[in-house]
């Protein structure tokens, strides 16, 4: 097996670094689309409150709506910034690439690191740090997607039986 270059190992680091970017805007913007979505079905369920009169129209109607502010409340953890205070300024002596890390830094001293550190290492971490993050959201907005179709199937349910009775 052949060994790469430092150069082209730190080029494939920052392709990832790119790749995980991406996905983390394409899950916020998921995210946010599923929070605009489960407030409108909020919204527009306290339309349907004054045909809804036996207790277990109001059990299901509760329901609906308890599970649709879990997943909007899920959503927003989603696009809601993490940034990770605590520590930042410890780790700060060591990492750079993450930009709660770089402010404590001076262009100085970060010119002469980049000059004469091992970037690899840094990029190495911050890819690991970043497939985390990237993980929980995706993880936290497939739940809200899911609970936000099951609560608006709810409502609709206590809609649909509110009107009938």
């Amino acid at each position: 097996m052949r060994r790469r270059h430092d150069s082209q190992a730190l080029e494939t680091a920052w392709h990832i670094h790119d790749a995980q970017a991406d996905w983390t805007g394409r899950v916020d913007a998921k995210a946010a689309f599923a929070f605009s979505v489960q407030s409108l079905l909020l919204g527009f369920s306290l339309a349907v409150l004054e045909d809804i009169h036996a207790v277990y129209e109001w059990i299901i109607y509760l329901g609906g709506a308890a599970v649709l502010v879990v997943s909007a409340v899920l959503a927003a953890s989603v696009v809601a910034p993490n940034l990770r205070s605590r520590g930042l300024k410890r780790e700060a002596r060591h990492h750079y690439i993450y930009f709660g890390h770089a402010r404590h830094w001076t262009p100085d001293r970060l010119t002469r690191e980049l000059r004469q550190g091992d970037l690899l290492p840094q990029v190495a971490r911050q890819i690991t740090v970043m497939a985390h993050i990237a993980w929980s959201k995706h993880v936290r907005v497939a739940w809200s997607i899911w609970l936000g179709v099951a609560g608006g199937l709810l409502l609709l349910a206590a809609a649909v039986l509110g009107r009938a009775s």
